[in-house]
């Protein structure tokens, strides 16, 4: 007819959703961008390494992906300091670091004592639903201590799996 009509209720969880032009709206299961789960880790202890190469701290977590095609969303964020003069950070998933640019986040002060929040996001795609261990690794790229601050400072790192 030519006169209004009114759509029914919708299923909890759908959503409203056009068809295009000359078609009639429909309600329908929505569908990504949704939070799924929330993993937390924390470092309840500080960590120090001298190495050079990249050590894995304690600041972990795992998460297990619902579904291949889930994003998950690594936010770490903790306190690293160096005695010496540069130190870096990343995160390795299983093994392998999926971060391709480090985070070049400390750099000595005159004081010789510098330690800033440092904060690294990022989305990995791990194309899985096998467990996926998260970890913050560092390295003390010239020489001296690199670590992460625990006892005193809470330092955590939270993965967020994302529906798509």
């Amino acid at each position: 007819g030519s006169g209004l009509a009114r759509l029914g209720y919708g299923t909890s969880g759908n959503v409203l959703t056009t068809k295009g032009s000359g078609q009639n709206p429909v309600w329908e299961p929505a569908v990504g961008g949704k939070v799924l789960q929330v993993v937390m880790g924390q470092s309840g202890n500080d960590f120090n390494t001298t190495n050079a190469s990249y050590t894995g701290t304690n600041l972990e977590l795992n998460i297990t992906p619902s579904a291949t095609s889930s994003k998950i969303l690594i936010m770490a964020n903790f306190l690293l300091y160096n005695s010496s003069s540069s130190c870096e950070a990343t995160i390795y998933s299983n093994g392998a670091n999926i971060i391709s640019s480090p985070d070049k986040a400390c750099r000595l002060n005159p004081n010789g004592n510098y330690m800033p929040q440092s904060t690294i996001n990022y989305l990995h795609s791990p194309n899985s639903t096998s467990n996926q261990n998260y970890i913050v690794y560092v390295r003390c790229s010239s020489g001296g201590t690199t670590g992460i601050h625990g006892a005193s400072a809470k330092s955590v790192i939270i993965a967020q799996e994302i529906g798509v």
